[in-house]
């Protein structure tokens, strides 16, 4: 049987029609916790840097009844410090201070 990130890079293969990521790992900082993987596409769609992560959805908080997120973020740009900034969010939101965009403007 297929692995939780098996079938997660199965999904993006299919979403991506078999375009080869670049990945990078990112350690955790808080003990007990693991870390997460940028997963970066380069011209994904035309002309955007598109990144995924993986091991957000592996930690555990109380607010995440039905499903746990991973990040995903496209640019117009070529320049993968946005696929470590999306990274960076994704390990600092493994820790138990959440943040919740769903009330931002409300």
């Amino acid at each position: 049987m297929a692995s939780r990130i098996e079938k997660y890079l199965a999904h993006l293969d299919r979403l991506s029609g078999g375009r080869e990521p670049r990945f990078f790992p990112v350690e955790s900082t808080k003990q007990g916790l693991r870390g997460v993987t940028e997963i970066v596409y380069d011209d994904l769609p035309d002309g955007l840097l598109t990144t995924l992560t993986y091991g957000l959805s592996l930690a555990e908080h109380p607010d995440w009844q039905h499903g746990s997120p991973e990040l995903c973020l496209s640019v117009n740009s070529t320049d993968v410090i946005w696929a470590h900034a999306v990274g960076f969010l994704a390990e600092q939101g493994a820790s138990p201070l959440i943040v919740d965009i769903s009330e931002a403007g409300s």
